[in-house]
Parts: structure tokens; C-alpha cells; sequence
């Protein structure tokens, strides 16, 4: 279960099943590729944004999720306004912003485990070229704890 100090257990988004977020989350994610103005992209961070209001996590989580990726984001939009234009940086920015929130939602919502579980069943078409879809759930639950402990306290973080 989720812990409870996160403080967003037993919202509605907890309530679907770990294949739905990650397939809302594949299509969505590929969906953000085939948008080409960044009035557009703002839209789908709104529509990310307020999946957030629906599940409860204040805007202080938000914040500590964007804020890591402002070393990134600020010289890919200032290199992308310079050297191409402004609006594509813009683009770019907000569609990294809505990619990293959505994925941190999904995240922030669903077991570890049932995440696991679902990849593993997602690399079992795999078994026959070779590839153990068991050792892959291994490696991501004991990946998983290591970078949660090693990861730096992040901005609003109990």
C-alpha cells in the first residue's frame, strides 16, 4: 500500500489498476509527440495538473517534482528559443513538464509491486529471444528502494 505519509492514499486515481495508469500513461506520453503548438501542450499540463487536484497532492508535491528538472529545462529553453524559436522551446519545456508530472502521478498512486507485476507480465513476450521478464522484476524492486534512499530531499519532501 501507499505509505501514508504522502498524504494522497485512498484517492480516486488509486482506485484504477496499474495497467490502466501505465497504458494512460504510454498513450498520453506518445499522444504529447503529435502536438506542435505549445498553446496545445499547455492544455495537456492542465489536463496533468488537475488529475493532481482530482488525487489530492498538494501543490508542494508539484513543486518538488518540477524543481529537480529546473537545471535542464531552463538552457533547453534558452537553446532552443536561440537556436530555433521561441514557441519550440516552449513546446519542448511543457511537454517535458506534463511527461515528468504524469509519470511521477502514475508513480505517486500506484503500488511498486503492482507496478512490477505489470511490467514483468510486459516483458514476457520477450521470454523467447531470450530476455528472463523475472529478472527484470528483480532488478526494478531492487532498484526501486536503492534510489529512494540515495535520492537528494527534494522541496516539501516530510
Amino acid at each position: 500500500m501507499i505509505p501514508v505519509r504522502s498524504g494522497i492514499a485512498g484517492s480516486r486515481l488509486h482506485h484504477f489498476s496499474a495497467e490502466a495508469k501505465l497504458l494512460l500513461l504510454s498513450v498520453f506520453g506518445t499522444g504529447l509527440f503529435f502536438v506542435d503548438d505549445w498553446r496545445y501542450m499547455a492544455g495537456a499540463l492542465a489536463a496533468v495538473l488537475s488529475l493532481y487536484v482530482v488525487s489530492r497532492i498538494s501543490s508542494w508535491r508539484i513543486l518538488a517534482q518540477v524543481k529537480p528538472l529546473v537545471w535542464v529545462l531552463v538552457p533547453l529553453f534558452l537553446f532552443q528559443g536561440i537556436s530555433e524559436s521561441w514557441s519550440l522551446a516552449a513546446l519542448v519545456v511543457l511537454r517535458n513538464i506534463a511527461l515528468v508530472l504524469l509519470a511521477s502521478l502514475v508513480t505517486m498512486t500506484t503500488r511498486s509491486e503492482a507496478l512490477i507485476e505489470v511490467l514483468e507480465r510486459a516483458f514476457r513476450p520477450l521470454s523467447h529471444l531470450g530476455v528472463d521478464p523475472s529478472k527484470i522484476g528483480l532488478a526494478l524492486s531492487l532498484a526501486l528502494p536503492l534510489h529512494l534512499r540515495l535520492r537528494p530531499p527534494r522541496f516539501g519532501d516530510p
